[in-house]
């Protein structure tokens, strides 16, 4: 832990490895990205805002969502860049989770891939929590969801500074492969599809994914860390190792409560007894 001593919060280290794109006259370094975070993660919460303005916008051409009230446009179009976040981290996670050896085996191995999919996360975070600040309870589950991105913003950002716990940050990120199946479910609520087949195996695949990514895989992270990390962990500055503990927690927690409505709401669901047949013959 060397490496972390003197640490600038600032700034970071630069990298290497990462592809530069070109975007008409201008290109875009990840390498660049990963040495300047914050202007990254600015650079993210413009990028989600935007898609979220784009969204609104061409959302209009839907007669359902020129029906709606303010608030759930809004929550419509957000929706649209929670979506792309989701497919955009759990890429990046899986991606790096199943190509680098060495960032299961090394607390510390710095994993530039995890490192942009923090300030993307960290981005996106930022520009939806204003979102739920501006709309509050209309949104429903104000508080938690405040919780959830607050813990998020101020937590994943020091793994970049300090260089390290990347598997633990990834395994974080792949829990929003349940978001498309949570904004799909909402969609198809919201345009009163919530009686046909697709909503219900749409609920079905969620509750399933939710299950394995966000039940197991965490609880799965909790126990390696416990007995493979346990050390390196509070080797760090105590207040990060016990704030790390506490955002774990935290999401297992949030995790556990909106499991369990889901539980609910399916047993609500097949609870349900299918009305009687009539008969069409009038009784003498």
């Amino acid at each position: 832990f060397d490496s972390i001593e003197g640490m600038e919060w600032m700034t970071t280290p630069e990298v290497s490895g990462l592809p530069v794109y070109a975007v008409g006259k201008y290109e875009v370094d990840l390498n660049w990205v990963v040495s300047h975070p914050i202007a990254g993660i600015l650079a993210c919460t413009l990028l989600f805002n935007l898609i979220y303005r784009v969204s609104y916008l061409v959302s209009n051409v839907f007669p359902a969502f020129s029906k709606l009230e303010d608030s759930a446009k809004s929550d419509w179009a957000a929706r649209v860049s929670s979506t792309v976040h989701a497919v955009a981290v759990v890429f990046l996670g899986a991606r790096e989770l199943l190509t680098s050896k060495e960032i299961h085996e090394d607390f510390n191995h710095v994993s530039p891939w995890a490192m942009i999919t923090i300030i993307v996360m960290t981005g996106y975070f930022i520009n939806d929590l204003i979102l739920v600040f501006y709309w509050g309870n209309k949104w429903g589950d104000f508080l938690p969801m405040v919780l959830h991105h607050v813990v998020g913003i101020t937590l994943f950002p020091q793994f970049l500074w300090y260089r390290c716990a990347f598997a633990m940050y990834l395994s974080v990120a792949l829990t929003e492969a349940t978001t498309p199946f949570v904004n799909a479910r909402w969609y198809l609520y919201t345009i009163g599809w919530k009686e046909g087949f697709v909503y219900m195996a749409n609920g079905l695949f969620m509750m399933i994914v939710w299950f394995f990514v966000r039940i197991l895989g965490l609880s799965y992270m909790i126990y390696i860390v416990y007995t493979t990390y346990w050390d390196e962990l509070w080797a760090l500055p105590l207040p990060l190792a016990l704030y790390t503990c506490f955002g774990y927690l935290t999401s297992a927690t949030l995790n556990t409560i909106w499991f369990g409505k889901m539980i609910k709401g399916l047993i609500k669901l097949l609870g349900k007894k299918k009305p009687a047949p009539t008969s069409d013959k009038k009784e003498n």
